[in-house]
């Protein structure tokens, strides 16, 4: 019964970190990018209430990104029509995440292009680090 408790702490322990790196690593991204763009934020709090509000909206908008796009996909098509509609959805979709969290914070104002750039650049790792495609091709 102890060691029970104790795998299970150890597991959230290690869950709670994981999470922790997760974000860490999204919110030093999002301070240098708004660095590199003369983004005005108040204070690393609002920053970081700000990258955490955007995780939470991406997080529901992500899976209706993925379902419009699995939904408005026919079967044969060309790849490059396939990759200008997972780009036109998906950077839709995160920019969406981006200009609601962006409207909900009165502490940080990013610019639309900004937020635009955001979310291309968003699609474009997602695009490049996704091993789906990779595994297709071999």
């Amino acid at each position: 019964m102890k060691k029970n408790i104790i795998s299970k702490f150890s597991i959230g322990l290690l869950v709670i970190f994981i999470l922790t790196i997760f974000v860490g690593i999204i919110f030093l991204a999002f301070m240098g990018f708004f660095k590199l763009t003369d983004v005005i934020y108040e204070s690393y709090t609002s920053l970081f209430l700000f990258v955490l509000l955007f995780i939470g909206i991406s997080l529901i908008l992500e899976g209706v990104s993925k379902l419009v796009i699995w939904a408005s996909t026919p079967k044969v098509e060309s790849k490059l029509s396939s990759f200008i509609r997972r780009m036109v959805i998906d950077s839709f979709c995160t920019w969406l995440a981006l200009y609601t969290a962006d409207e909900f914070m009165t502490s940080i104002h990013v610019p639309l292009h900004i937020e635009i750039i955001i979310s291309v650049l968003l699609f474009l790792l997602e695009e490049i680090f996704d091993d789906r495609y990779k595994k297709k091709k071999k």
